[in-house]
């Protein structure tokens, strides 16, 4: 269990962040198996790309949300997180772009209101182990998540750490510093 000031400054970080304009959330809504955040995966498609939404519906009418996250699971895993992102997903008559990147310039509004309807998510306290076991459920004290997508699994979490007043330098993922680690998860675990 986290202490008070651990408690504590979490919640400032968070604060932060969202008065930074990111969006607060809940652990619940963290998928384990698929390691995505799919309400996040789901609205910026539906918002970004309506009209390919809708052509993905009307050509995968049975639970369209699970065929759109099998598919975007089935990719990362097979190109990875970057090359996800950067040529996003195709199925047969749509092809799904997951993130939209800054534009250049504003001559095209549209791409620019698309970068606008990237989510950016903190999430506090997240177990996302999906071997969770009686006496193993590790967890992440605050994880950052851009559309859909954890940070870690891109590369770049990093983990803060208070220490009575004062906070230590953010610890690289895969440090030796960073405590035990779990080989199954191929993650540093929380103690």
């Amino acid at each position: 269990m986290a202490d008070n000031r651990e408690v504590q400054f979490q919640q400032d970080i968070i604060e932060a962040m969202t008065a930074s304009g990111w969006l607060a959330g809940q652990a619940s809504g963290y998928d384990r198996i698929s390691a995505l955040y799919p309400e996040d995966l789901l609205g910026y498609f539906r918002e970004a790309y309506p009209e390919r939404w809708e052509k993905f519906c009307k050509n995968t009418p049975q639970n369209p949300e699970a065929t759109l996250i099998r598919s975007v699971v089935r990719e990362l895993e097979r190109h990875g997180t970057l090359e996800v992102l950067r040529r996003g997903v195709k199925v047969p008559g749509v092809k799904i772009d997951l993130c939209s990147f800054q534009p250049d310039h504003a001559m095209n509004p549209e791409a620019l209101a698309r970068y606008g309807m990237n989510r950016l998510r903190v999430v506090p306290e997240v177990a996302y182990s999906p071997h969770q076991r009686d006496n193993y459920n590790p967890r992440l004290d605050l994880v950052l998540f851009r559309q859909w997508y954890s940070h870690s699994n891109a590369g770049t979490q990093e983990r803060v750490q208070a220490v009575g007043r004062e906070c230590q330098a953010p610890v690289p993922s895969g440090s030796s510093d960073q405590g035990p680690y779990d080989a199954q998860d191929r993650a540093a675990v929380d103690v």
